[in-house]
């Protein structure tokens, strides 16, 4: 590439590491704003209630993982005898999540749509699941030689 004004090419080596200095921060910073809108909608979402109603989320937020369970029980019907059948209404990116549940299993259930993890702690496990009891269960059939021995 010629200067228009000398007619030299001292212009040629440096385009292309001025291009770079420009496309590096664009790229950092588009980054960096994905970064945070991730966070910020991870700790947006914690404990927020997503049961839809005509098929939009209630939207409340909750201080605590207690205080949702309880909301779901008074405003949104999800109580009564344990052995009740209930269908989710939690919105998902597709819908609502329709799974049928017992009603004494709900608390649990919600719980998966939070993003609640129980790690095993076996070393170099790395499995990972949104119940306890799941974890408990994996860690008796996987684990047994890890484990103390029941009492008797």
């Amino acid at each position: 590439m010629q200067c228009c004004t000398t007619g030299t090419k001292r212009w040629e080596g440096i385009l292309p590491l001025l291009g770079i200095l420009v496309y590096i921060p664009l790229v950092y910073s588009a980054l960096l704003t994905k970064l945070y809108r991730g966070v910020a909608a991870m700790s947006n979402s914690a404990n927020q209630c997503q049961w839809l109603i005509a098929g939009l989320p209630c939207g409340q937020h909750f201080t605590t993982f207690d205080n949702l369970i309880a909301h779901l029980g008074r405003e949104h019907d999800v109580q009564g005898p344990a052995g009740r059948k209930l269908v989710c209404q939690w919105g998902t990116y597709r819908g609502s999540c329709g799974n049928q549940y017992r009603r004494d299993a709900y608390r649990r259930h919600v719980a998966t749509h939070l993003n609640h993890s129980f790690s095993c702690t076996v070393k170099d496990c790395n499995k990972s699941y949104s119940r306890a009891d799941t974890l408990r269960s994996h860690m008796k059939k996987t684990h047994t030689s890890g484990l103390p021995p029941p009492d008797c």
